[in-house]
């Protein structure tokens, strides 16, 4: 008698059948990839006026795609400074006019596709801020909630000129997790400013860190990735005093956890209190100022400890040498003055005959 297989003896011949039905009707969906760029526009006009733009649009699929165009504000989400988009109608969404849809072919790159943002006479002055999405689904199914596909967008920041009011600084200034001692280098930094104005703030300046003698360790960027804050918001931002030469090894005890730190901290070595002092100019001709300082320590206990034995061993060492080279002299100097006494008396002796 033939034997079923243990597959079909557990009675999986309905899951088998799913998986080649499955298999057969579900269709296979291609990976669209879209890039816009660039990813940002800055902008400034005056009410009534029309402000003109231009982005490049790139279809990196292997397919004929046409891409949507769909308008929307946006606003600070959280301190992360990513932007939380916003449907409405009114503010800079209803103010751009883009092309409704465009055709591309595959591995086709587009550049110079113009846009417009008409500013109504009306419009308060200060900041405004949209993003003009591409997507492969039309509006109406966006608008629907049933869209899936792909969405990528510029972000437009749009400055309305007349009279606006500027404010804010930095409202919290510490090191990650507020830490005050640290063996070595790498050290995080982090700070939280508030905008208190009507447009758009991108802090610019340096944080500069003094050890224990006044002197100048290092000067560091606290806004390298030139961020913006957005009105009536607070952003976090982190900067690093970066490491040098640090071991990538994962240590698998305490004694080489020791060494591990003890060739940390050698390679950035640092010793006692420092202090951070931040200071950062904002405002539409940065001719606004806040500043903010942190004090922390560096203790290279590891590095310290090696170096206080090696010391006591040096110091034994070198007594127990310096002893025996005293005593190595005394023997010396005996034993000439032996053979000097030895001379003068044969010498005298002599001198007698």
């Amino acid at each position: 008698m033939r034997q079923r297989h243990r597959f079909f003896e557990y009675g999986f011949e309905p899951l088998l059948f799913l998986i080649i039905v499955i298999a057969l009707i579900v269709p296979v969906f291609k990976i669209q990839a879209l890039t816009v760029s660039p990813i940002r526009i800055e902008l400034e006009g005056n009410p009534g006026e029309t402000v003109k733009g231009e982005l490049t649009l790139s279809n990196e699929s292997d397919g004929f795609q046409t891409f949507y165009t769909v308008s929307q504000n946006f606003e600070a989400r959280g301190e992360s400074g990513a932007p939380n988009f916003v449907t409405g109608t009114e503010g800079l969404a209803t103010w751009i006019t883009a092309p409704e849809n465009l055709d591309l072919k595959p591995n086709e790159y587009r550049e110079r596709i113009p846009f417009e943002i008409k500013i109504p006479m009306e419009a308060e002055p200060g900041g405004h801020f949209a993003a003009i999405f591409w997507t492969t689904n039309p509006p109406s199914d966006i608008e629907s909630g049933v869209a899936i596909g792909v969405k990528v967008g510029t972000l437009i920041l749009l400055r309305v000129s007349g009279d606006i009011e500027e404010g804010g600084g930095i409202i919290e200034f510490s090191t990650i997790d507020k830490q005050k001692i640290y063996l070595h280098r790498p050290i995080n930094f982090f700070y939280r400013f508030r905008n208190d104005g009507a447009d758009r703030i991108k802090p610019d300046g340096t944080a500069n860190i003094r050890n224990l003698l006044g002197i100048r360790s290092d000067s560091l960027p606290p806004n390298s990735i030139e961020g913006n804050i957005l009105p009536d918001s607070i952003r976090l931002f982190e900067f690093t005093w970066e490491g040098r030469g640090l071991s990538q090894k994962e240590p698998t005890n305490w004694f080489s956890v020791f060494w591990l730190n003890v060739n940390n901290e050698w390679h950035n070595f640092g010793i006692g209190r420092y202090s951070v002092k931040l200071s950062l100019d904002y405002g539409a001709d940065k001719q606004l100022h806040s500043e903010a300082k942190y004090v922390f320590w560096i203790l290279p206990w590891h590095l310290s400890l090696v170096a206080i034995i090696i010391l006591i061993i040096l110091y034994f060492v070198g007594r127990r040498e310096i002893l025996s080279y005293n005593e190595w002299i005394v023997r010396r100097t005996i034993k000439h003055m032996n053979q000097l006494k030895e001379a003068a008396r044969r010498y005298g002796g002599k001198k007698k005959v």
